[in-house]
Formats: C-alpha cells, sequence, structure tokens
C-alpha cells in the first residue's frame, strides 16, 4: 500500500490522482523499483480494473511479487524489460497473453512507466494496460489464413496471381514458375501489365483497377502472355476481386495458358475456392473451410520404412478422408505432406473438428491394416 498512501500523502492532488486511477478503464498496477529478485517488484497498489480483469481482490494482490501473477513462462521477458526501463528510465510496451481465474486466455498491452525518486533513481513502475485480445485474435487469423493460402497456392497446378487494387503483383505461386518461368522474385513488385503483351497491357489494368468491380469473376479471353525467359504465349485471364473492409482490396487472378495441358488439372480446388470468395469476405473464411490433413508426423515415425509403403499411406489416406466429404467439398494431394481438404458448407470450428477426427481414423485403418505402422 505504500504506492497508494504516497499518493494521498500529496493531500487534495493526491486524493484527486486516486480518484482518477480509480475509474480509468485501463488496468494499473503500481509496483516498487525492486527489479534485483528473482520475482521481481512487489504490488503496491491496483485499481479496480486491474482488480476485475485480474480476477483477484486487492488485498489478494497488493504486498504479492509481480512475477507471482504473470504465466511464467512470460516473466523471463517482463523482468528483463523491467531492469532495461530501471536502466534507461524510457517508457516501453509489450503485448503479454494471461489468463483469468477461469483458464481463458487473453491479451494485455501494457505500458510501462518509470517513477523517479528525488534522487534520480527509479522508486516506483507504474503498469498500464488494456485489453488488446480482439486485435491479437485478429493478428493471428491473418497469420493462419496466409499460411492456409500460401498452401493452396503451392500446390495448385494452374497459374495465380495476387495484386493489390493498382495491379502490383503481391503473391504468385509455383506454376507461374513452370507454365511461364516467372519465379516470385521475379515477379513480386512489378505491375500485372508488365505480364502481358503490349497490346493487352492497357486492357489488363484497367481490368484491375475497375473501381466499378463487383466481386464476380471476370475474363479477358486471347492474351499474349509474356515468358520469362522464352517466347510468349495465348491465354487468357478470370479476375476475381477481394473486397477486405478493414484494408484494401486485391484482386485474385487465375491464368490459362493455351494448350498447355494444366487447364482442368486442379479446377476442382481451384473453382472451389473462387466460388467462396465471390460467395464470402475472403481470406478469413477460405481458411476457415480449408484444412491440411498432414502426413508428417507419420512419416517420422515410420522412419526408414516410409519409402515402401508411403503409397499404401497415401491410398488409405484418401479413402478415410473421401468417407468424410461433402457434395461441394474438395480433396487433393499436398506433395508428400498430405491432403488439402476444402470442406465448403462448414465453419471453422467444425472444419478443424473434422479434420482431427480423419485423422484419428486414418491412424487407426493404418494401425490395423498395415502390419509395418503396428508400432507407431
Amino acid at each position: 500500500m505504500l504506492a497508494q498512501e504516497g499518493i494521498r500523502s500529496q493531500g487534495l492532488l493526491g486524493e484527486l490522482s486516486l480518484a482518477l486511477l480509480s475509474r480509468m478503464e485501463e488496468t494499473v498496477v503500481i509496483v516498487n523499483g525492486d527489479v534485483d529478485t528473482q520475482d521481481g517488484p512487489t504490488i503496491e497498489f491496483v485499481n479496480p480494473a486491474a482488480q476485475k480483469r485480474i480476477g483477484l481482490p486487492e488485498h489478494e494482490l497488493v504486498g504479492r511479487a509481480l512475477g507471482k501473477i504473470v504465466k511464467p513462462r512470460e516473466w523471463p521477458a517482463i523482468l528483463k524489460q523491467l531492469r532495461t526501463i530501471n536502466e534507461t528510465h524510457q517508457s516501453a510496451r509489450l503485448d503479454v497473453p494471461a489468463e483469468d481465474q477461469n483458464g481463458r486466455e487473453y491479451w494485455m498491452e501494457i505500458s510501462t512507466v518509470p517513477l523517479m525518486g528525488e534522487d534520480g533513481r527509479v522508486r516506483h513502475f507504474a503498469r498500464i494496460g488494456r485489453d488488446v485480445t480482439t486485435r491479437k485474435q485478429a493478428e493471428q487469423q491473418r497469420e493462419t489464413t496466409q499460411r492456409l493460402l500460401a498452401s493452396v497456392f503451392g500446390v495448385m497446378d494452374s497459374p495465380l496471381i495476387v495484386t493489390n487494387h493498382v495491379g502490383t503483383i503481391i503473391m504468385v505461386n509455383a506454376a507461374l514458375s513452370r507454365q511461364l518461368g516467372w519465379s516470385v522474385f521475379d515477379a513480386i513488385g512489378k505491375q500485372i501489365s508488365d505480364l502481358v503483351g503490349e497490346g493487352d497491357q492497357d486492357a489488363v489494368a484497367r481490368l484491375v483497377s475497375d473501381p466499378e468491380a463487383g466481386e464476380e469473376e471476370r475474363r479477358l479471353g486471347n492474351v499474349t502472355l509474356l515468358h520469362h525467359s522464352g517466347p510468349p504465349v495465348a491465354g487468357s485471364l478470370r479476375l476475381t476481386l477481394v473486397k477486405h473492409p478493414d484494408s484494401q482490396d486485391y484482386v485474385v487472378i487465375k491464368v490459362d495458358v493455351n494448350g498447355s495441358g494444366q487447364e482442368e488439372a486442379g479446377r476442382s480446388l481451384d473453382q472451389a475456392i473462387r466460388q467462396s470468395i465471390a460467395r464470402t469476405q475472403g481470406g478469413p473464411v477460405i481458411a476457415g473451410k480449408l484444412q491440411l490433413v498432414g502426413l508428417n508426423a507419420l512419416r517420422e515415425e515410420l522412419g526408414a520404412r516410409w519409402p515402401e509403403i508411403s503409397e499404401r499411406v497415401f491410398v488409405i489416406a484418401e479413402q478415410v478422408i473421401r468417407k468424410y466429404l461433402q457434395p461441394g467439398d474438395i480433396c487433393q494431394r499436398s506433395g508428400a505432406d498430405g491432403f488439402l481438404v476444402f470442406f465448403d458448407r462448414l465453419t471453422e470450428s467444425e472444419a478443424q473438428a473434422k479434420a482431427r477426427m480423419i485423422g484419428a481414423e486414418i491412424r487407426q485403418r493404418l494401425t490395423g491394416e498395415l502390419p509395418e505402422a503396428a508400432a507407431m
């Protein structure tokens, strides 16, 4: 209670300060300046918002070491930050995961401010926090979306390009390199018009940046596609606008190369994703529907036995997956890693649950049907 008593000792100004701290929506925890002990400084003040967020009353918090109320794996970073602030006298900010008394995780953005004594040394730290759980969940969702969309791009046989609203290329898949010679490093940062013949550049640029474009697919046929290191080839482009309410719009472009023999390969998964883009706001919804049923763990467990039985493993795995598919669902093998499964009618949590169920049954089938896998 030393911090609170110190504030009160300042008379009317101190009482006003306490009243202000007590009414703040942000959490406020004031600790002493002891950063040399393993458990760190001692809590001397917590406002009502902090008591509510932590889930403990004032008398159970004041007098405890700060290190005792945070997650053990987060404490080293917090203590290191406090020691740095103690040396530099500069405020700092840190996003910290925590758990309430019911075990539910939440995220706090903590701004730590050093409070100096008359001798110029840090006597207290004021830790002011606000709940950023929604922001962190959105960031994690975006990361998941990016990983899954990258996986989709990598396994599709049709060349795919993503541009921003002015036609700058921000993502391409490996199929573009296989069919037209443009690697990721060659293409990213260029304009989409740089990948087509001079006579088609204006039409492509207008189509990509059209401010009146809706989310339905648009097609531009009879386009001259420039090969990075070979002669131009004929083809067509199919464009789908993906609108994001909180950020810029994107354009997903599917490239069809005439006579490549690839127009039909991978079309089912490609078509399902593009139809989903057209029906929804894009990335997060697609990421929720798309799940990777991976076989990496099985491959590691089988070790040297994997090469001789891998194809039988894939056959059994595909049989199990197809048993769970509903109309509109798509399954496609993803190289040596497993299968990408697109659950057209499921939510993200439902798709994740079904993917786990499929994985468990694959393991059960392998144990029963392959003697070599019985020891897994």
